[in-house]
């Protein structure tokens, strides 16, 4: 988790950091300041994961994540499919892929499965293309 200079809370789940919404972000604050049930004399070290795992400096498990969800009744496979398709909707397989540290081939191999389209990526980047060059030119001295 970063904090930058401007107070934005972003979270790293690949190479780039993403920014969090104010509701959010408040929310991963108070999960990072708040101790550990368990408090050992490690434990006083600073943080370095958002989910700690058991093990001392590891992160939790995706199986240990599973299954707290679960205990939640959050379904967490359904959950992180839906999610995908979600992003696989929006963006190409390729830059999903980079942007949350999946393999290429994973994302293409979901995004075949979910017969996802991100025609509308394309027309978004087109659109803001055309849009700064618009304010390019017009903006310019003739």
């Amino acid at each position: 988790m970063i904090l930058n200079a401007d107070y934005q809370v972003m979270i790293a789940l690949g190479q780039e950091p993403i920014p969090l919404p104010a509701p959010l972000a408040r929310l991963t604050l108070r999960l990072r300041d708040t101790p550990p049930a368990l408090v050992t004399t490690a434990a006083t070290k600073p943080r370095r994961w958002l989910l700690p795992g058991r093990k001392l400096g590891r992160p939790i498990t995706p199986h240990a994540l599973a299954q707290r969800l679960h205990a939640l009744g959050i379904p967490a496979v359904a959950a992180r499919t839906s999610a995908l398709a979600h992003l696989l909707n929006t963006v190409p397989p390729a830059v999903l892929a980079q942007l949350i540290g999946m393999s290429a081939q994973s994302a293409e191999r979901y995004s075949a499965a979910l017969r996802t389209d991100y025609s509308r990526y394309v027309a978004l980047r087109v659109g803001a293309a055309n849009a700064n060059r618009t304010a390019t030119t017009c903006g310019s001295p003739p």
